[in-house]
């Protein structure tokens, strides 16, 4: 599930509303299936790049979260040493932008933690 969230972006008096609906929608989130992360990061990628000029103008950053319960895999849900490589690419192209990357693993099986 790939979301965009703004939380204070309309100002104080909308930051509960904000919170509660970003919160809302955490906890409708059942994963499952493939985990296409190179394919994200691209899109996320694309989207603060057009934000850039902007971001670097105010100095903000954007922060990305990314939550995964598993290993990169490609659209189809296959993992290879090809998709891995694109999830590196894929990270440090997205590290190039003013952003701040925190990366939550959702899991505790040790082959995706390693």
């Amino acid at each position: 599930l790939a979301q965009n969230y703004g939380v204070a972006e309309m100002g104080k008096d909308f930051l509960e509303e904000e919170l509660r609906s970003l919160k809302t929608s955490l906890y409708e989130v059942n994963p499952g299936g493939c985990t296409p992360l190179p394919w994200h990061i691209d899109k996320m990628y694309e989207t603060i790049l057009g934000m850039e000029d902007s971001l670097r103008r105010e100095g903000k950053k954007v922060v990305v979260v990314i939550a995964t319960d598993g290993v990169p895999t490609d659209e189809r849900g296959w993992t290879s040493r090809t998709v891995d490589d694109q999830f590196v690419n894929a990270l440090q192209r997205l590290q190039s932008l003013p952003v701040f990357i925190v990366v939550r693993l959702c899991t505790g099986e040790e082959s995706i933690v390693s």
